[in-house]
């Protein structure tokens, strides 16, 4: 394993902690408070990826929106690494997620616990701009 391996999963460790930490705050909020964090936190993650304009595919990736209630992305958003910080992103999409989860948990809701597939996301040449395709 490369020292570059072991630092991003370093970072994902540290990540799902953050999540976890976000959701478990966020329990103890009455429920008006939750919507109201997550409307903020959509915003911050739409405001972090900005415009994904890109030059080529390297540059895109698929973030993970939300959370369902058995686990996983409720949904993605493509992103370049062209025109957003990739560590606000990401963080902007964990606090997202936590409060997601934290309003599962407070609501009782349960899911069906299917797992949506992480998109590919590539570089649309016509428009410049990086864009989501099907699961590989």
């Amino acid at each position: 394993m490369s020292l570059t391996d072991r630092a991003l999963g370093g970072c994902r460790r540290i990540g799902v902690l953050m999540a976890m930490a976000w959701a478990q705050a966020a329990c103890s909020a009455p429920p008006g408070d939750l919507a109201a964090r997550e409307a903020a936190q959509r915003r911050a993650l739409d405001a972090a990826i900005g415009s994904p304009r890109c030059d080529s595919d390297a540059q895109c990736w698929a973030v993970p929106v939300g959370a369902r209630p058995c686990g996983g992305a409720e949904s993605y958003l493509p992103a370049s690494r062209l025109t957003a910080d990739a560590g606000k992103v990401r963080q902007a999409a964990l606090a997202l997620a936590g409060t997601r989860s934290a309003q599962h948990q407070a609501s009782g809701r349960m899911g069906i616990c299917m797992v949506l597939p992480e998109p590919a996301a590539r570089c649309d040449g016509a428009s410049r701009r990086c864009v989501l395709t099907a699961a590989q």
